[in-house]
Formats: C-alpha cells, structure tokens, sequence
C-alpha cells in the first residue's frame, strides 16, 4: 500500500523514495537492523522457518526493566544469509518490533552498510537485501521474508506507518530501543579520576571548589568524588613520601620536661652575663620581583626510553604557577638548549599575547657559556642558587610535584600515553597566581 503524500512537493520525493506503509499486521514482516544487540531477536508472529523449543533459553531486558526468556529458536526466512547469520530467538516479551543484530551479520561474513536513507547486506559480494528508513523513528528497517523486498528493488526507501502521512523528508522523532545502565557511579568517578592521571582526592575537590574547567566534564561534582571516588593504587603510589624519622623518641624525657616547665614558672630566674655590645636581629624577606622562572632538571632515569630520552627538564613559571617539562636524552650544552628552545618557543607567543613574559631565570649554579648566552637572548636575566642550597631553587619543589603526578599516571594510564598529557593534567588541577579563578593551563596555553 502505497502512502499519498500531501505536502508540496512530496509527491516528487515519494516519486524517488518508496515508501511503505506498515499496520499491526504488516510489521509483523519487518525488524529492527539493531547495532547493539548480540543476537536476532524475533516475535511470536514473525516469519521464520525450522522453529524449535529451545533447551537453553536466554534472558533479555526490556527497556521498562523486566526481564523476559526466549521459547524457541529458529531460522531467518532469508535462505541466501550464510547459515550462521540466520541462527535467531523467538522472545514472546517483545512489544511489536523484531530485532536484527548487525553483530551477528558481520560475524558470519556479512558486508552491512548504512546510507542516509536505509542499508544493505551483501555476503560475497552479492546483495542478498536492502532495508528503508522509517521516517517516524529515523531507524533502518529490514525485512524478514525476500519476496517482501528483492535484490531487484534495491533502492534504499522510507518506510511510512498507515496513520503517519507525514512526507518523507519529514523530521524523524527520537526513541530509544533499549536503555541500559553500563557502569555504577563509583566506576565513573574512577573513571574520570584516572583520566587526570589519578590525583589526590583533595587536590581534585579544591580544584573543583575553585575553577570552572573540571566542572564542564559531565557530571563530575564534589559530591561524586566525596562519596562514589574509591581509594586507588596508582594514587598511593605516586605519593609515597618518606616521613621523618626519630620525631618520636621511646626514651622517657619527663624530667626534663618538668625541669624545662620549672625554670619557666620560676619569677626571678638568674641573670646572665652577655656582652655590652651583642646586638641582635632578624629580616624578613620577600621576592617582590615579578617574571621569575625557574629550572631545573631531574636526576637521569634508570633506563633510556624509546626515543633515547633519560632527562625531564622542569620550568616552573611562579606567577603563573604554570609547571612545563620536556624530555632530554642527557645533561649537554645542546641538549639543555633544545629543551629549553623546545618548552618556550611554543609558549612565548602566547605569554605575550597575555602581557607576560619571564625576565628572571633562577637556575642551579651549573650553567655553561652557551646556557648562558641562549638565555640572554631572550633577554632574561641569570640567577644561580649558592652551591649545596638548591631549595633556593623552587624548581626542585615543582620536580617533586610533577613526578608524583607522573608516577600515578604511569601506573594509571597505557605504557604509550605521551609526556604532555601528564603535563596537561597536572596543571589544569593547578591555579595561577595572577588569576586564582583560572588554572595554570588555560593561563599559559589559554581556553581549551
């Protein structure tokens, strides 16, 4: 039965796409081409052939929640599918819609493709069926008998319910076939948090309580990470500290204790005897200076990568608490000069575009000419730490920073996940200075 289009211009379009109607005794003859299912999956009343009760039944659940058993088994009415693609179930649970799996068909050697309009199923290089698109639900439709449809009427059509004469180029209406829950919200938060390279839980909800970024990621709030987020490995591995150790003596100092408590209540303690002269004072400093950078680099790797690296070097940009690494393959003049041309040729622009650029590089005091000049270049100033002071130096902070981000991304993500996707993550938890609304990431590298 042929639809009678009533738009204008419809009747041209329904003149080049075949519709066909479809009432509660012809769906009958029609499925579902389903992507996700495992299996063919027909009604009671569907055509098919060699139907047998079946001795294993399986279990299916529908999208209401119930969960209903397959009766028979049977054979696709489609004798030119191989055999093992027309191997299907007869579940007497569902509605109105056979199911065709595409997973099945590809299995047996089938070829299935989908254009704009429907599909179809070639096995050796025949076509043995075409399928239409239904123009209430936008899904492909196939049929379950061959004289419905023939390899010599191929062209791909819309198929049209009897109380729908909506034309064919009609908007479709959504539906869902089949909604499933695929993992419980513990899983994703573990998800999401691995995908940050597995930071702490505290360094995750005070960048979440202070940035915006994090927050655009579906569905990761501070109330997921509080109460789903389970404890993992990767994280305690990456953050294995070493405490302090004989902080809590088993010796018995109680004595002195009262000793030290009995000189303090005592009124009139003994006068000492101190020179005429002694003066005593103490400053206060703070690095006002605006622009520092500093840099260092990490102690050589046990073993070389694949690409013969075995150096990290860090920068670490203070104002906006930005931490930038590169791999070196060792501790050279030229190597140095790379990485370093390497982790700010690509940013200074950048840098600049937003007003800053460092002026002051705050390095160990191993530093040859040719760091020297390079550096000068760029007209930045030098400053080496003293010797045997390398806290001074508040790169060696950031190089303890970034590599237990590291260590919980090695032993979070694939062996093949590259460098900056550490560093990615790691600054993207971090907040600059100068803006402590916006991250480290979006300051240096802007929005993403």
């Amino acid at each position: 039965m042929i639809s009678i289009p009533t738009r204008k211009y419809a009747f041209a379009a329904a003149t080049l796409l075949k519709t066909i109607a479809t009432d509660v005794d012809t769906i009958k003859r029609w499925a579902i081409l389903d992507s996700g299912d495992m299996g063919h999956f027909l009604t009671t009343d569907a055509p098919a052939s060699n139907v047998q009760p079946t001795t294993t039944p399986i279990i299916a659940r529908l999208p209401n929640g119930d969960r209903v058993h397959s009766t028979h088994t049977c054979m696709l009415d489609i004798p030119t599918l191989p055999r093992d693609a027309r191997a299907a179930h007869i579940i007497p649970g569902l509605a109105s819609h056979s199911l065709l799996s595409v997973f099945t068909m590809c299995n047996a050697g089938c070829e299935v493709n989908f254009t704009k309009i429907g599909c179809t199923v070639k096995y050796c290089s025949r076509t043995i069926t075409c399928g239409q698109k239904c123009t209430k639900t936008g899904l492909r439709m196939l049929p379950l008998a061959t004289n419905l449809l023939g390899t010599s009427n191929c062209t791909a059509g819309t198929i049209t319910s009897s109380n729908h004469t909506t034309a064919p180029l009609a908007p479709t209406t959504p539906m869902a076939a089949n909604i499933d829950a695929t993992s419980s919200a513990a899983e994703y938060a573990q998800y999401i948090h691995q995908i940050l390279c597995s930071p702490p839980a505290t360094t995750l909800l005070h960048a979440l309580s202070k940035g915006t970024k994090l927050t655009t990621i579906l569905g990761l709030t501070q109330v997921l990470v509080r109460t789903h987020l389970p404890r993992l490995t990767a994280t305690d591995k990456g953050h294995m500290r070493r405490h302090c150790a004989n902080m809590a003596s088993t010796r018995n100092n109680q004595a002195d204790i009262l000793t030290a408590c009995a000189k303090v209540d005592c009124m009139s303690p003994q006068q000492e005897a101190c020179a005429m002269h002694d003066m005593f004072c103490f400053a206060a400093l703070a690095n006002a200076n605006t622009g520092t950078m500093y840099t260092d680099l990490t102690g050589a790797f046990p073993i070389c990568s694949f690409k013969n690296m075995q150096y990290i070097f860090v920068a670490y940009i203070y104002d906006l608490n930005a931490i930038i690494v590169r791999a070196m393959p060792s501790r050279t003049d030229a190597a140095f000069v790379t990485a370093f041309v390497m982790a700010f040729s690509e940013i200074f622009d950048a840098l600049c575009n937003r007003n800053y650029q460092p002026t002051l590089n705050v390095m160990d005091n191993e530093c040859s000419r040719v760091v020297e000049q390079h550096i000068c270049a760029n007209k930045m100033s030098i400053q080496l730490v003293p010797p045997h002071n390398h806290r001074v130096n508040a790169a060696e902070g950031a190089i303890a920073t970034f590599k237990e981000h590291f260590i919980a991304a090695l032993a979070t993500v694939d062996s093949l996940c590259p460098l900056p996707q550490v560093e990615l993550t790691l600054n993207l938890l971090r907040f600059s200075r100068q803006n402590p609304s916006i991250s480290a990431n979006q300051e240096v590298y802007g929005c993403l």
